[in-house]
C-alpha cells in the first residue's frame, strides 16, 4: 500500500474511534466505556499492522522529511486560524448571552481557549529560535549591518 493511501485509511480510524468514543459517553452506561477502550486497543493495532504493509522503497528519505515538515506546518496554521475563528465567534456569541451564569462560563472557555492559541504560538517561536541556533539560520535584520 502506498503511504497516501496508509494516511487516508489512518484517518478513517480515527474518525471511526473518535465516533465510538462520542457514542460511549452519550451512551453513558458500563459497556460503552468498554468498548471504547476496545476500539482504541482493536484501533492500534489495526494501524500498526497496516505500518507494515507500506510498500514505499525508503522508509524515510529527504523528500518525505520535506512532506512531513510542510503537511505539519500547514496543518497547525490551518488548525490555529480555524479554532482561532472558532473561539472568537465563542465569545461574541457569549455577549448576546442574557444569563450572566451561562455568560460567564462562556467567556472563561473562550478565554482558556485564546491561552491555548497562544501558547500555541509561544511553543512555535521557542523551537523556530532553538532550530535556527542549532542550524545556523540568521534572524538578523539584513538593513541593521
Amino acid at each position: 500500500m502506498k503511504r497516501n493511501t496508509f494516511y487516508a485509511i489512518v484517518s478513517l480510524i480515527a474518525i471511526a474511534v473518535a465516533l465510538i468514543f462520542w457514542w460511549g459517553v452519550n451512551y453513558n452506561r458500563p459497556p460503552g466505556m468498554e468498548v471504547v477502550t476496545g476500539s482504541i486497543i482493536i484501533a492500534a493495532f489495526a494501524i500498526y499492522l497496516l505500518r507494515q504493509k507500506i510498500d514505499d522503497a525508503v522508509i524515510s528519505d529527504e523528500m518525505i522529511s520535506k512532506i512531513n515538515e510542510k503537511s505539519a506546518l500547514r496543518s497547525l496554521q490551518i488548525f490555529w486560524v480555524g479554532f482561532f475563528a472558532f473561539t472568537i465567534s465563542g465569545l461574541s456569541m457569549a455577549m448576546g448571552v442574557d444569563n450572566p451564569h451561562m455568560r460567564d462560563m462562556m467567556i472563561k472557555g473562550s478565554v482558556s481557549q485564546l491561552i491555548f492559541l497562544a501558547s500555541i504560538l509561544l511553543i512555535y517561536a521557542i523551537f523556530r529560535i532553538y532550530y535556527s541556533d542549532k542550524y545556523g539560520g540568521y534572524e538578523a535584520d539584513e538593513e541593521s549591518d
